[in-house]
Order: structure tokens, then C-alpha cells, then sequence
């Protein structure tokens, strides 16, 4: 851990690197990951958005930027899952994807899918 400490907590901004190259850079409030921040995985996935206790929470963008499994979401999240308005791309240039409502990471509620085709439902 490099970054800020009061009274021997991690608090305040800083930057975590886990062993397995999974890396933090952002807000900590008393020793537990919350606010602001970008986590970055080995896999070349990251998210960047609000956090709460370590989990996706609030809005922000999670990339998966795998050739074979591309996942783009920019949107709400709650404890970790895509929850309330937001938009999953399932191709790196944009061209198929969903944009609606979420709960609890499924799609559910008013939403439009576009794919690659143009054929939109």
C-alpha cells in the first residue's frame, strides 16, 4: 500500500496492489475501500466508479476487454451488480448492445437491445 494513513488506517487516497496483480487506486475511508476509485485486474479488465466496502456501488464503467468476450457497462451498480439505468456493449465499436434497467445484475424493466445487424428490439 502506498498512500494515505490516520491513526494506523489506510484513509484518504492511495494505491493497493494485491499479490496476484489485481491493483486499487483510489478512495479508502478508515482501512475499507469506499468513494471513488479504479480497480485493475491481471486480465486487462478494470472498473472505475464508486465503491462501497470494496464493491462496485453507485455509477461507473466496468471493461471486460477480452477479444472473444468484450463487455463495456457504463451504468448503476448495487453490491456489486449492474442495478437501475445503464447501457452493456457487447462489441468494442459500440455497435450491439443494451440500454434499460438492471436489477440485481439482470436486465429487467424497460429496455432496448441494438445488434450488430441493426436489428433493434
Amino acid at each position: 500500500y502506498t498512500g494515505n494513513f490516520h491513526e494506523g488506517l489506510l484513509h484518504g487516497e492511495g494505491r493497493y496492489e494485491w499479490s496476484d496483480g489485481t491493483v486499487y487506486d483510489g478512495q479508502w475511508f478508515m482501512s475499507a475501500i469506499n468513494g471513488k476509485g479504479k480497480y485493475m485486474w491481471p486480465d486487462g479488465s478494470w472498473y472505475e466508479g464508486e465503491l462501497e466496502d470494496g464493491m462496485r456501488h453507485g455509477q461507473g464503467t466496468f471493461c471486460r476487454p477480452d477479444q472473444d468476450n468484450f463487455a463495456l457497462y457504463e451504468g448503476g451498480f448495487s453490491h456489486g451488480r449492474r442495478h437501475g439505468e445503464g447501457t452493456l456493449y457487447y462489441t468494442d465499436d459500440r455497435s450491439s448492445f443494451y440500454e434499460g434497467h438492471w436489477v440485481n445484475g439482470l436486465r429487467h424493466g424497460q429496455g432496448t437491445i441494438v445488434y450488430e445487424s441493426g436489428n433493434t428490439y
